[in-house]
């Protein structure tokens, strides 16, 4: 169920899975999103699986595809928030 999970949300964003760690029904799955730049973005996602249900978060680096992970998995985005450069921290 997880790996269909993750596949589907692959079609969507060019996201390429790498690795994960279980804890029972706990998962944290590490991918990466590829940039015009050449560089990558990190993606993780912290999901739980419990009778059949998917339930989580995700942490990236990615400005171009947050909202869009954001809205894979909550069906929409009133929980988004953007991504910044670590210049732009202020304290």
């Amino acid at each position: 169920m997880i790996k269909d999970y993750i596949n589907q949300m692959a079609e969507e964003i060019p996201i390429v899975w790498d690795r994960f760690v279980q804890d029972g029904v706990y998962f944290d799955i590490y991918g990466w999103i590829k940039r015009s730049d050449g560089e990558r973005d990190f993606v993780l996602l912290q999901l739980t699986l419990k009778d059949d249900m998917i339930t989580g978060g995700f942490v990236t680096s990615s400005a171009k595809y947050s909202k869009v992970i954001d809205n894979y998995m909550y069906g929409n985005n009133d929980r988004h928030n953007d991504c910044q450069k670590i210049e732009e921290l202020k304290s």
